[in-house]
């Protein structure tokens, strides 16, 4: 009944985001581009399967499945040579829970200052801005039963443009229910759920995102782990962007390595992606690649290990 609970509430919480407006007028944008490679390379689908340090982006309650300890680093060289990087850490303590910190940054280098007068002929001054986003975040979750896990996440996060600054707190909080049905599982999170910030002289809402997947793979049909296919689909609201619904496919190989695509429906700026991954003992090295149709396409490494 609790877990019913909590998904009704995550759904109605999700279902005011229809009945609003797309202004596209949030703050810290840079908490919407996904980290990581696996599920990037899924198309963006997968939060009823993630775990490890990663899940602390997209839904805390993967984090339950941490053993002992497990690190994570994931690099974007992003659009206009913009960084994107994202690291993890987490630690099972036994008989408590699993309690994780988590850094998100983006660096946008220099950036050429303009005027909207021209000085001298020319609208740039000449001189360079900077502008540096990052967001740190502490989690905690838990397996509550064999069935049921739950986490959370509050994150500080500060964006900076120059001389100007923004600081806001934002709260995530997420599950993962596992059916008992041919190996099929749900998700859900809920994620930057806070107060609206003030920037540039105006207030900005945070980007209010709501997460709902569903994964089932082969084990439900066959006996046979050393080659597992597993089918996974998201629909994703936000509060300033149109429903999206990704959709992904994962091959694994025993323990060694896996395959991946994916496809993101109703995204204007990329819908394909597709990687892989080398799991060797307690490490694991991943790829994304992810078509933007109208830009370069973007490539995504990470890296996790456990200790």
């Amino acid at each position: 009944i609790s877990v019913a609970l909590l998904f009704l509430t995550f759904w109605s919480q999700s279902s005011t985001f229809a009945g609003n407006e797309k202004s596209g007028s949030t703050a810290f944008k840079f908490l919407s581009i996904p980290v990581g490679s696996r599920l990037v390379a899924m198309g963006g689908s997968g939060i009823a399967i993630v775990n490890g340090p990663i899940s602390m982006y997209w839904n805390t309650a993967g984090l339950a499945s941490t053993e002992h300890g497990s690190a994570v680093f994931s690099y974007t060289d992003y659009l206009l040579d913009v960084k994107h990087f994202y690291a993890g850490v987490a630690y099972n303590f036994e008989g408590v829970g699993v309690f994780g910190l988590n850094l998100t940054g983006m660096d946008f280098g220099d950036i050429p200052e303009t005027v909207a007068i021209p000085v001298a002929g020319s609208n740039f001054t000449g001189k360079n801005i900077t502008s540096n986003h990052f967001a740190i975040g502490l989690s905690y979750a838990r397996q509550f039963s064999d069935e049921l896990a739950a986490g959370g996440t509050i994150k500080l996060i500060n964006e900076e443009l120059d001389n100007e600054t923004a600081t806001g707190v934002a709260l995530d909080v997420g599950t993962q229910f596992s059916t008992g049905w041919r190996h099929l599982r749900i998700g859900a999170q809920l994620s930057n759920f806070g107060l609206d910030v003030k920037f540039l002289e105006e207030e900005h809402k945070l980007p209010l995102t709501f997460r709902v997947g569903f994964a089932i793979d082969s084990r439900g049909f066959f006996e046979n782990n050393d080659h597992v296919v597993t089918l996974a689909l998201d629909v994703l609201n936000q509060n300033d962007k149109e429903q999206l619904v990704p959709v992904g496919i994962e091959y694994r190989y025993s323990k060694y390595f896996s395959l991946r695509a994916g496809y993101t429906i109703n995204r204007d700026e990329t819908n394909l992606s597709f990687g892989g991954g080398l799991h060797l003992g307690g490490l694991s090295i991943d790829y994304a690649f992810s078509d933007m149709q109208f830009f370069d396409a973007v490539n995504r490494f990470s890296i996790a290990f456990d200790f």
